[in-house]
């Protein structure tokens, strides 16, 4: 980008959706260009959908949270070796709504916190109503998927549905992807599939996992 791209919270009204895209003008900084998305304060979509589309490499800094109340987070990369990377704070939240986060070809995803509980079972911090939670896609080809450095669980949802093929990978030995979710199907490539549940869970097949693009 030409410049740097101001400080800003993001608060949208009910129903309104937030769509990101490389050619939007930068708010007066200029057009993205070939360099990287950088998103370092927060994306508050009251209950509208998010979508962050971008040819380029998407960087979420430890402020850079997208919250929804009533609608679902679609983030995506185009070009080869795109990344989406996220800090260890970084959170993508929704209430029951689903989330779905792809990298382009080799591009890896590096996530923060990915939660698809619904807002009550966020505040209670139980798992009762975990068949009415969002689901979660996560796909890159050729490309890895890593958890973030926390300790704690990376993604929260109903159904995960996890692509890392070719010679890719999913979480790393020494740094597991750690869920709490109730389904799980993966297709990990050669470098191997490395992940922890906080309770219980199935491998099985999940349908795809709709984000309304806006």
């Amino acid at each position: 980008a030409r410049g740097d791209w101001p400080t800003r919270t993001w608060t949208l009204s009910p129903a309104k959706p937030l769509v990101a895209l490389e050619l939007l003008s930068a708010m007066g900084h200029g057009q993205v260009g070939h360099n990287p998305i950088p998103v370092n304060a927060a994306i508050n979509a009251g209950s509208g959908n998010v979508s962050v589309v971008s040819k380029n490499a998407q960087i979420y800094g430890a402020s850079g949270d997208i919250t929804t109340t009533g609608g679902t987070i679609d983030i995506q990369t185009t070009l080869a070796l795109a990344d989406v990377t996220m800090e260890a704070g970084t959170v993508l939240q929704t209430n029951a709504g689903n989330i779905r986060v792809a990298a382009s070809s080799t591009g890896t995803l590096t996530l923060g916190l990915l939660d698809a509980r619904s807002s009550t079972d966020r505040g209670t911090g139980l798992t009762s109503g975990q068949s009415s939670w969002g689901s979660v896609s996560l796909s890159s080809v050729g490309g890895s998927i890593l958890g973030s450095s926390n300790a704690g669980v990376d993604v929260y949802a109903k159904a995960l549905k996890l692509t890392a093929s070719g010679a890719g990978a999913v979480g790393a030995g020494s740094n597991h992807l750690m869920t709490e979710v109730s389904t799980i199907s993966a297709n990990a490539g050669s470098a191997g599939l490395f992940l922890t549940d906080a309770t219980a869970i199935s491998v099985g097949q999940t349908a795809a996992i709709a984000a309304s693009r806006v």
